[in-house]
């Protein structure tokens, strides 16, 4: 706590150390009790304590043993970008979201679908979820968006930064802010002549793009009096702030084409993976690894449960990670 009062709130040193020196004192006249009622049974909290300690280094060992395998496995940026706007698969209409832990790269969990999976969505975004040190960010700080590759490739990252007193939003809502967002990308980056712009593209009042979403019932034949609804169509349009200049053809055809992707519906590929330590590991690696860290990762929340996302929108990628 002292190191997250210093680093991350940037308190200043004293206040870090009067801290630790006014906790850390009772700490250890709780820890000298225990220690001298070890035969009256102060061996129980000690016991409980090392526990705790132990399985809290596991999951961090584990957490930091997977995310070098995603760094040290990621897609080249010169191959994907070597691959082609259809990247060497069938584009299919519609929005994927990839969900990945790594900010700057394209996870390896691509390369897994790219390989098992002969078509990918025509607009694709790698989202990575940040929790930063603040305890919220406001909406119009929330999302950092950017390209991959040039436009045919139809293809972007999207940081999305949450505090720690912040609530993931819902599915619909954040695919909404999402679309959004990465619309208003694409009519910033027109206005300012950058292709490899990286901005927050989110704003309030008239200064922002609007989405406008509607849905149609289309009626089927009557039985027995009875019109049968057959199914809902939803339209989606951008409208752009009042006063601003018209839009050139290429900016309106990406705007066509992202309404036309999330009226199809939106996608998102999650990764299930299951972490095995290699053969030549040392055994209290492989306990810590195929055991302890096997049991908490099967027994904490899913990505799609803390995500919300809906099963009828979501694939899952189950891979095998060997750490």
């Amino acid at each position: 706590m002292a190191i997250v009062i210093k680093a991350s709130w940037k308190k200043p040193f004293c206040v870090a150390m009067a801290f630790l020196l006014f906790f850390g004192s009772i700490e250890l006249l709780y820890l000298f009790a225990s220690l001298m009622k070890v035969p009256q049974g102060g061996w129980f909290t000690l016991l409980l304590s090392s526990i705790f300690l132990v399985l809290m280094y596991v999951w961090h060992y584990g957490k930091s043993k997977k995310y070098e395998f995603d760094l040290h496995n990621k897609v080249p940026m010169e191959t994907l970008l070597g691959l082609g706007p259809s990247l060497g698969i069938v584009r299919v209409p519609g929005i994927g979201l990839i969900y990945t832990e790594l900010p700057d790269d394209v996870p390896p969990i691509f390369a897994h679908f790219m390989t098992n999976l002969p078509a990918f969505h025509k607009v694709l975004v790698v989202v990575c979820l940040r929790s930063i040190h603040v305890p919220t960010v406001p909406t119009t700080q929330r999302y950092l968006i950017s390209r991959i590759g040039t436009k045919d490739y139809k293809m972007f990252r999207c940081i999305v930064r949450y505090g720690y007193t912040d609530i993931i939003l819902e599915d619909e809502d954040f695919e909404n802010q999402l679309v959004l967002n990465i619309a208003e990308f694409m009519w910033k980056e027109a206005e300012l002549e950058e292709a490899a712009l990286v901005c927050a593209c989110a704003a309030s009042g008239d200064s922002t793009v609007k989405m406008v979403m509607s849905e149609s019932k289309e009626l089927g034949d009557e039985d027995n009096g009875v019109e049968i609804l057959r199914r809902r169509k939803r339209r989606v349009r951008f409208e752009l702030p009042k006063g601003c200049e018209p839009v050139d053809a290429m900016v309106e055809k990406e705007l066509v084409e992202l309404s036309q992707a999330k009226e199809v519906g939106v996608v998102y590929i999650l990764e299930n993976s299951c972490i095995q330590a290699k053969k030549d590991s040392n055994l209290l690696k492989k306990i810590a690894i195929d055991f302890v860290y096997a049991f908490l990762r099967r027994n904490c929340r899913a990505p799609a449960f803390t995500l919300n996302v809906p099963c009828m929108s979501r694939i899952e990628a189950g891979t095998v990670y060997y750490v």
